[in-house]
């Protein structure tokens, strides 16, 4: 399993017509004001029963935005500090190279908090 780094930023690499399948785990330590792209983007969005909704935001003109999916596969809770972590499961299939783009993940509660963005850098 990967865990994000405290800077809050994935780099993916992944040749052409090939697959990059990874666990991903994220701590949500406090709730932050929803930080999102100002350009135009496509959203891929999912909710489950764990209680937490996520989307997934590209650039209006993404050659990534088929090539990836994430879901919300877990979530464990510290009794003791009340800190969350999710995991996720990411497949980046491209079929394109030679293209550098970011994602961004955006993490919100069922009761409205929104978590720090993460962001995710494709190659």
């Amino acid at each position: 399993m990967f865990e994000i780094p405290d800077e809050k930023q994935l780099l993916i690499e992944c040749a052409a017509r090939s697959r990059y399948e990874r666990k991903i785990e994220l701590s949500l330590n406090g709730a932050a004001p929803n930080i999102l792209p100002t350009v135009a983007h496509r959203t891929k969005s999912a909710q489950n029963a764990s209680g937490f909704s996520f989307d997934l935001l590209f650039a209006e003109q993404s050659s990534f935005s088929s090539a990836i999916s994430l879901s919300l596969d877990g979530k464990r809770v510290d009794k003791e500090s009340g800190e969350v972590k999710l995991v996720f499961g990411l497949t980046f299939m491209p079929m394109i190279g030679g293209v550098n783009e970011k994602a961004v993940l955006s993490i919100s509660s069922a009761i409205g908090s929104t978590w720090v963005s993460f962001l995710f850098k494709l190659f």
